[in-house]
């Protein structure tokens, strides 16, 4: 190493005075740094460049007897000498700067006023030894040589760096990592090179390390700078942060607080824009759209009725017959809303939705007449969000639709009305039952209450308990409330069907909920047969006359096709009741409920036994609605979602299933027909060994959601054939005939169909190595017969 340096220490030396020569450069121009400290760090590097490059010089004259060698090279010399203490006093200037104003001390302290005496001191030595040759000599041939004294010349620089680094070393906890670092370098690389260079006579490391170290300072300086720039600003990106939470606190209060004392001044619309707001920053999130997006659609919802500030009450309370003159009006309230907002400039899309929403997808809307693409996303995405909010609530005309029927609005809507994307994500979402948008109470299976009163017969009927194959256990106690004398007192049961699972008695809930009761029980031997096609009771008293069990009731209730059976045990009877629903595919639940009673302890089990716990007698004809003609697969009638499906047909190019279907009475939603299914398994049955599904094409044109196995891309058309929803439904409840085309392409498969004007083609891309992909007919409440395979 040390050969390498006395072969290469010229080369190095010339180095790094371009070095040092760049970083005087840049403290010249920089205003980053304070000027006193830029001028403390321009004195030390200024002063170990002249160090280096006097040092550099002695190298060029040495040896040259000339009058300019011999003058330059003693010249050289003694700056060489002279400027290391000079550097040092530099340094240490620098170092009580830091102090003062790093570390908030504002006297000097005495240890570097110690290290000024004794640069001063070093400063005088090399003076004196230049003219008594106690440091160095020079022979005939202008040769340097080292004389006994020269240690001195050592000693003092490398005390005062001992001095300044116990200073540095108190008060470490005062500078930053940059500063202090930079600090103990320029200490330690010197002191180092004194050591090295006391027994390697020749080379020249003090001069180069003192370069190194000054050069240090300016970068750790900087760093240092660099630094609090950037905290400075973070802090005040912060503070703009901070601000603009305030700003957009208070401007979402303001906002808020507008619409709702705008949705406020009708009792049908209270909440209505904080929900649909709501909704539609949920199908922009699941759209995939970035948060700021989704703010900004949130924001454009929540004011997309703005237009009905202007709405006069005649109109909103004539909703439902307006004239001529009041639709007018009300075609004009998405023109106003836009030019309420439109002034807003730090938020240029506020007016979307209040301008847009209103658009239909097919181009029939109003205020523009836009379609499709030419209506904003954000206005597309709010439309869905709105008719939502509009069907799922309460209105003083009409109450809130059913979940299915919603669904039901939304695929007849879709290419309409609303923009297809959009509604496909409200399907899904309404599919998955996802809390996000749906209200859990819309389902049946929400958690029923505990306890209720009954003081007239029926002033209180439970949420319905799904009768089911697998049987399910009600227990509860009942006591009679005070009445008057003569007065009924005692619990009973109503058997029913609807599509929120609730009983209903208002004639238009029953038509939108689509009630249909089947008989009341109650537990004395007495029952009503509504609508049912038969209902018995078998009762059998006991001839206990006190027992601890009195006031408790168990109902074991279960299903097996059309036929429902309800054992209820209490304190004075064993009572059996079946129940001759009107078709298997018919849903049924029981709703507790009385009069003048207190039912309280209800508990709800399901238990773990099929439906074989106990065969129902059956007091009705089986219905069946696939007596017919079979072909080359068994007939097949489908009551529930997905209840049944036909044998698999293995798909290969050109196959074609042609069949007939027909809804069974109990359908009434657009998805109660045949649905198609693609998959694979071991034996080539739907649920079966190695199931995996790939594709589900439903005839009405829905389409399964793509996933990790295999995706589906589905393409519908209507036709002239095309009516409306209605007659299609009607077309299937009379019943038709339905092809099915196959085209097989490697691991694409698309299907064709063209059924009552609906024509699919939905191609499944699947990712799977699977080799034999096999389809098969299922739907739900639908007949499939004459299934012929070709």
């Amino acid at each position: 190493m040390i050969k390498f340096l006395l072969r290469n220490q010229q080369n190095i030396m010339d180095t790094f005075l371009g070095i040092s020569a760049l970083v005087i450069v840049m403290l010249l121009i920089t205003k980053a740094l304070p000027k006193k400290r830029g001028r403390m760090l321009l004195h030390i590097e200024l002063s170990a460049f002249l160090l280096l490059l006097f040092n550099r010089l002695t190298y060029i004259f040495t040896g040259d007897v000339s009058t300019l060698g011999y003058v330059m090279n003693r010249l050289a010399n003694f700056a060489s000498f002279f400027l290391i203490p000079v550097t040092i006093m530099a340094f240490n200037f620098y170092l009580a700067d830091l102090l003062r104003e790093d570390a908030g001390i504002e006297r000097r302290s005495r240890r570097l006023r110690a290290v000024f005496f004794l640069c001063v001191a070093g400063m005088a030595f090399v003076i004196i030894a230049h003219f008594t040759g106690m440091f160095y000599t020079f022979d005939e041939m202008n040769y340097y040589h080292r004389m006994p004294g020269f240690v001195f010349s050592y000693i003092i620089p490398v005390a005062a760096l001992v001095i300044q680094f116990s200073v540095i070393y108190r008060y470490r906890r005062q500078f930053g990592k940059w500063i202090h670092l930079s600090l103990v370098l320029f200490i330690v690389i010197p002191s180092a090179a004194a050591i090295i260079q006391i027994f390697a006579y020749g080379l020249s490391l003090i001069n180069v390390a003192l370069v190194l170290g000054a050069t240090l300072l300016y970068i750790f300086a900087y760093l240092t700078i660099n630094e609090e720039i950037e905290s400075r600003h973070n802090e005040r990106i912060k503070d703009l942060e901070d601000e603009k939470k305030v700003i957009h606190r208070q401007f979402d209060k303001t906002v808020k607080s507008f619409v709702n004392a705008l949705d406020g001044r009708y009792v049908h619309t209270q909440g209505h824009s904080q929900r649909v707001a709501e909704y539609s920053r949920r199908i922009a999130e699941l759209d995939g759209k970035s948060d700021a997006e989704c703010e900004e659609i949130y924001y454009a919802a929540l004011l997309h009725d703005v237009g009905r500030i202007w709405m006069p009450d005649d109109i909103v309370k004539n909703l439902g017959h307006l004239s001529d003159e009041q639709q007018e009006k009300v075609r004009q309230m998405p023109v106003i809303g836009s030019q309420i907002l439109s002034g807003i400039d730090d938020m240029p899309n506020l007016d979307v939705g209040a301008h847009y929403h209103c658009e239909r997808y097919d181009g029939k809307g109003y205020p523009d007449g836009l379609s499709a693409e030419k209506i904003p996303e954000a206005a597309r995405i709010i439309a869905a969000a709105d008719a939502y909010d509009l069907m799922a609530s309460e209105c003083d005309l009409t109450p809130p639709m059913p979940p299915q029927l919603i669904r039901q609005r939304f695929v007849e809507e879709s290419g309409g009305k609303l923009d297809p994307k959009y509604a496909k994500i409200v399907l899904q979402v309404l599919d998955s039952k996802e809390m996000e948008i749906i209200d859990p109470s819309s389902y049946v299976d929400a958690v029923y209450e505990n306890e209720f009163f009954c003081d007239p017969y029926r002033d209180h009927v439970t949420t319905g308990i799904e009768i089911r194959e697998e049987p399910t256990r009600i227990r509860f106690r009942y006591e009679p409330t005070e009445t008057g004398e003569g007065d009924f007192s005692a619990p009973s049961l109503i058997v029913f069907d609807s599509y929120d699972g609730r009983v209903h008695d208002m004639p238009r809930e029953i038509e939108a909920y689509r009630y249909t009761e089947f008989g009341e029980v109650w537990f004395d031997g007495h029952f009503v047969n509504t609508e049912a096609r038969n209902m018995t009771m078998e009762y059998m008293p006991h001839d206990v006359d006190n027992d601890d069990s009195e006031g408790t009731y168990e109902i074991i209730v279960y299903r097996q096709m059309d036929h429902a059976r309800i054992v209820v045990e209490s304190h004075e009877a064993t009572s059996e009741v079946i129940v001759a629903l009107p078709d298997s595919s018919q849903n049924a639940y029981i709703g507790l409920t009385g009069e003048h009673c207190h039912v309280s302890s209800i508990t709800i089990e399901k238990l773990d036994v099929d439906s074989s716990y106990g065969d129902i007698q059956r007091i009705a004809d089986p219905v069946s609605y696939i007596d017919r003609l079979e072909s080359d697969l068994p007939n097949v009638q489908i009551n529930g979602k997905r209840t049944a499906s036909t044998l698999g047909v293995r798909i290969k190019d050109g196959a074609r299933i042609v069949f007939h279907t027909r809804s069974l009475p109990s359908a009434d939603l657009i998805w109660h027909c045949p649905y198609i299914v693609l998959y694979s398994s071991d034996d080539g049955n739907v649920g079966s060994e190695g199931y995996k599904e790939f594709g589900l094409v439903r005839l009405n044109g829905e389409t399964k959601k793509s996933d990790d196995t295999a995706q589906n891309d589905i393409a519908v058309k209507k036709s002239d054939e095309f009516v409306s929803w209605d007659r299609w439904k009607e077309r299937n409840q009379k019943g038709y005939e339905c092809e099915v085309r196959f085209r097989k392409l490697g691991n694409k498969i698309t299907l064709y169909t063209d059924n009552a004007g609906i024509s699919i083609e939905n191609t499944t891309t699947i990712f799977d190595k699977t080799h034999d992909i096999y389809a098969a007919i299922t739907g739900d409440q639908c007949a499939i017969t004459d299934i012929r395979v070709g």
